[in-house]
């Protein structure tokens, strides 16, 4: 069968999630960052009125971040996602881009509460699924989005975990109608050893 596209802001897929961090000095803290253990990454949303879900069971992402201060960053390539299927009992391909700008990731603290905001640039997703043609949809079609999750900063071990819970991301659809989508995720970042 052919392949039906679908934008996934993630996607932020994804997802704003602390992805692979890239600071615009040499130094700081190298990280890789994955779904948390036992988790997968959610997207939902709807094609031509049905709805589907999209599972990922693997997201990855390495970066450099700042060696002080909040995060608020460049990645130097989007996230990858794969190992997704779709609740039409289909497989997925998710496909990030840098193509209208790059994804950025910056907190933002208040009081005591921190977040992450990830900004995935415009058409910055799509996604294909083995069991659905005819339909392209493209995430953030119009313009860039902010995808915010809520971070725990954590410890030498553990550098940080970022839930992002039925994040909005807007969709459009060429020979289908799509009009929204969320995104749901746990990430955590880990220190490699330098």
């Amino acid at each position: 069968m052919s392949r039906r596209k679908l934008g996934i802001g993630a996607l932020g897929i994804a997802l704003a999630l602390p992805l692979a961090l890239h600071a615009p000095t040499t130094t700081g803290t190298k990280v890789n960052a994955k779904l948390k253990t036992g988790t997968t990454m959610q997207l939902t949303g709807t094609i031509d009125g049905i709805p589907i879900t999209v599972t990922c069971k693997s997201f990855t992402a390495s970066g450099t971040a700042p060696a002080t201060g909040a995060i608020n960053v460049t990645l130097p390539e989007p996230p990858k996602m794969s190992s997704c299927t779709d609740s039409f009992n289909g497989t997925d391909t998710i496909v990030t881009n840098q193509t209208n700008g790059k994804w950025t990731l910056k907190e933002v603290t208040s009081g005591t509460t921190k977040k992450l905001d990830l900004t995935m640039p415009k058409a910055g997703a799509t996604f294909s699924s083995s069991l659905v043609s005819g339909c392209d949809v493209t995430a953030s079609p119009s313009a860039s989005t902010i995808i915010a999750g809520a971070f725990k900063p954590g410890t030498k071990k553990d550098s940080g975990t970022d839930t992002v819970t039925n994040a909005p991301v807007p969709v459009s659809g060429s020979g289908c109608t799509a009009t929204s989508s969320t995104i749901s995720a746990t990430v955590v970042l880990t220190p490699v050893a330098s």
